[in-house]
């Protein structure tokens, strides 16, 4: 059976949810907006998976830990049944690890459910116009996410910050006095850290050292030598 043709202007949605209040509540005010059609709804990913086979909405309004679907794994199922179907996450969750899943695993927006209905209406908007809407808090856990520096991992993890300092400048060609006068330390002390650096990466050059501070995704030095 295939959905009933939609007309230029016209959204097809469908929720499934856990929270059986709050489901009802959005199909409730979203038969109200103007230019929605509300398909189904759902609190389980077996229902949803026998509606959907029947008619695909253009948005789904998807919950996560469902009660047979844990996480994100609905994701997976829906885009098993239709990539052209535009998902938006519902979660109460604002940890960026949780946000992140379910972008990478096939959500386009992702809406906390304590948001306004009115906002969820914009999303509806914005997703069909080509758009990935985001709550605010949403859009403010992404950013401080990406603001954190990533932790140095390999062979760059056994060396204090002041040697992977040392090891920035000489990757750039700064000489030992050159160094010493950046980070305001003796020349003795920064031939002291080259040693330390050259021990704990196990290499015998300024070269090698600054291969691996290369390959390790530091590139773009971070300190500039006066």
């Amino acid at each position: 059976m295939n959905p009933p043709p939609t007309r230029i202007g016209i959204v097809t949605v469908s929720v499934v949810d856990r929270n059986d209040a709050y489901r009802q509540q959005l199909c409730q005010f979203l038969t109200r907006c103007p230019g929605v059609v509300v398909f189904d709804q759902c609190a389980t990913l077996q229902e949803a998976r026998n509606v959907l086979k029947l008619r695909m909405p253009r948005v789904l309004l998807l919950g996560d830990d469902l009660p047979d679907a844990p996480a994100w794994a609905a994701l997976d199922a829906v885009r098993a049944l239709s990539a052209r179907v535009l998902t938006l996450a519902l979660s109460d969750q604002r940890v960026s690890g949780h946000i992140r899943a379910a972008f990478q695993r096939g959500a386009v927006g992702y809406l906390l459910r304590q948001s306004a209905a009115l906002q969820v209406m914009r999303a509806l908007q914005e997703v069909t116009a080509g758009g990935s809407p985001m709550s605010p808090e949403v859009s403010r856990a992404l950013v401080q996410a990406i603001a954190e520096p990533e932790p140095v991992s390999g062979p760059l993890a056994s060396l204090s910050r002041r040697e992977r300092e040392v090891l920035e400048l000489l990757s750039v060609g700064a000489r030992y006095h050159e160094i010493a006068h950046r980070l305001e330390l003796s020349r003795d002390t920064v031939h002291s850290h080259a040693k330390k650096i050259y021990r704990k990466l196990m290499v015998r050059s300024k070269t090698e050292a600054s291969l691996l501070f290369k390959r390790g995704g530091f590139e773009a030095p971070v300190l500039a030598v006066a």
